[in-house]
């Protein structure tokens, strides 16, 4: 899911993508520009949390400057959509040329004839991150069965539900149950000290929380290192940007817009415009990257003979 401050950078990415903030001369502002549009496609849940009138706003707003750098005058909507489902039974002509979506979406859609996944994002040089579970260290809880009916804060600054259905596969695979099930309490955090601290302090029994999130803890907080990991996951990839195969206005303009996406990290603005979106640089996809969240995928979509209707997967939080 895509909080507010992420939402907010994602729409500034998109202003730089595009050519906005950038300053011109005369001559350059009276070249005649290319009419192009551009629609990008959200699922329903990338707005949790944010008034859809707050995100209408913002693109009207960003789409009075942008396109200039690549001589294009571009009307820009946004689309945001139920389910997969919706997305891929679109016709042709309200198919969007983006799509932006969590990578367990994308897995969902499986195989859809007019979209090809084309980046993912990098963070810290890291295209994917594992999470890890972790306890106080001199708790007796060294095991995931030894968790049943204890406490657990799950840390969720960018993305909750890439650690709510790992934390869902791990008990699958187990057969323990769902998180509401195993767990007496599971508290979202949406920063990392207020997630580990009460484990550290042995207030709480575990926590869960990224790599890269932990490594910057223990920066700050030398001791966190003490923490003992229970289990830790295989890389994880968050998100997947795709793009239509024909939609655009006309391939040169498509070949326009991904460039400038890849190229965003070159170049001091782009840099802190995907600062603020808490990624490094957008990098070239690849399939291979997704196996660890297949698996996951897999998993989560067998079903589970063993337990009834009511029993099955069930998030930790929505």
């Amino acid at each position: 899911m895509i909080n507010r401050q992420t939402w907010i950078a994602g729409i500034a990415l998109l202003f730089l993508i595009l050519g906005g903030g950038t300053s011109h001369s005369t001559k350059e502002s009276t070249v005649a520009l290319k009419p192009a549009h551009l629609t990008v496609a959200f699922t329903e849940s990338a707005f949790h949390g944010i008034k859809r009138q707050d995100a209408e706003i913002a693109f009207k707003a960003f789409t009075k400057s942008i396109g200039i750098n690549s001589g294009y005058d571009i009307s820009v909507r946004v689309k945001t959509f139920k389910n997969v489902d919706d997305i891929k039974d679109l016709p042709v002509k309200e198919r969007p040329e983006l799509v932006i979506l969590d990578s367990l979406t994308f897995l969902e859609m499986g195989e859809t004839p007019w979209i090809d996944p084309v980046f993912m994002t990098s963070q810290q040089g890291q295209v994917a991150k594992s999470y890890l579970l972790l306890t106080h260290q001199d708790s007796k809880l060294r095991a995931l069965s030894d968790l049943r009916g204890k406490s657990l804060n799950l840390c969720a600054t960018n993305n909750a539900k890439l650690g709510d259905c790992w934390l869902n596969s791990l008990l699958k695979e187990k057969k323990l149950g769902s998180p509401a099930e195993f767990f007496t309490k599971v508290e979202l955090h949406d920063k990392p000290m207020p997630a580990l601290l009460p484990v550290f302090f042995n207030k709480t029994d575990a926590a869960i929380i990224d790599t890269l999130k932990f490594k910057l803890m223990t920066e700050l907080n030398p001791q966190l290192n003490k923490m003992h990991t229970v289990i830790a996951s295989e890389p994880l990839v968050e998100s997947v940007i795709c793009a239509s195969d024909s939609e655009w206005s006309s391939k040169k303009f498509k070949e326009a817009v991904l460039k400038q996406m890849i190229d965003l990290h070159r170049s001091l603005s782009g840099q802190q415009i995907l600062t603020l979106f808490k990624v490094d640089q957008i990098v070239p996809y690849e399939s291979a990257y997704l196996n660890s969240m297949r698996t996951i995928h897999d998993r989560l979509k067998s079903p589970d003979k063993s337990r009834t209707r009511q029993q099955r997967q069930k998030p930790a939080f929505n």
